[in-house]
């Protein structure tokens, strides 16, 4: 027969283990979505350099002219120039 503390023992084994599962739920749960959430960035962030070295390319093959590559780009000239220096293209 259990005795009182017997049961409050396998009672608090039990909440442990309960706890303990569903943080870890919880952490896996948070790291997916993380993933998740980081990839989507990485490819919006993608995209954008993409297009950035894209333009940068028409441009400085000529068929472009600066003023409508920044312009595409939202941004101004002066920033698509620096953004043109420090491109590996």
């Amino acid at each position: 027969m259990m005795t009182l503390f017997d049961h409050e023992e396998a009672m608090k084994a039990f909440l442990y283990q309960t706890e303990k599962r569903a943080r870890e739920e919880g952490w896996t749960t948070g790291r997916n979505e993380g993933r998740v959430q980081g990839r989507a960035e990485g490819r919006v962030e993608g995209r954008a350099e993409g297009k950035l070295e894209m333009l940068i390319g028409l441009v400085r093959d000529g068929v472009l002219p600066i003023a409508e590559a920044s312009k595409r780009l939202g941004i101004s000239e002066a920033d698509f120039r620096k953004a043109m220096a420090t491109s590996a293209m």
